[in-house]
């Protein structure tokens, strides 16, 4: 925040209502706000960020359908552009772990709801070969 000043807004979980209202708006309206940085349990719900064409997660949480949530503010009614989406992890940290256990989540949940067996080449792990 500090090196992107006025280019950045921010939500996280100190952020009150109206500030959190504000960081959207601003994100949404603003062309000179380029950068909308916000934790995935404060910024993953109840907000709208279709002007946004890209989104990096640095954080994963413990559960595919609070990421789902949090992808699902940039795809919403009203986007219009392609929207790409960055996992950030670094090998040997607690994100590499959480991304083997929200692969077997994903596992079990498609196994569960769908009645399909996933793929061996899960979505991180396919992600992660890339890097």
């Amino acid at each position: 925040m500090q090196e992107f000043g006025d280019k950045a807004v921010k939500l996280d979980g100190s952020s009150n209502q109206t500030q959190r209202q504000e960081a959207v708006d601003r994100f949404q309206e603003d062309e000179s706000v380029r950068l909308f940085v916000g934790n995935i349990k404060a910024a993953g719900v109840g907000i709208t960020l279709t002007a946004a064409s890209s989104v990096a997660f640095l954080e994963l949480p413990w559960t595919p359908g609070d990421l789902d949530q949090a992808t699902d503010r940039v795809h919403r009614i009203g986007q219009k552009d392609s929207v790409n989406v960055y996992y950030l992890v670094a090998e040997n940290t607690i994100e590499d772990s959480i991304v083997d256990l929200l692969d077997a989540k994903r596992k079990v949940i498609s196994q569960a709801v769908d009645g399909k067996e996933a793929d061996e080449e899960s979505l991180f792990a396919a992600l992660l070969a890339q890097i």
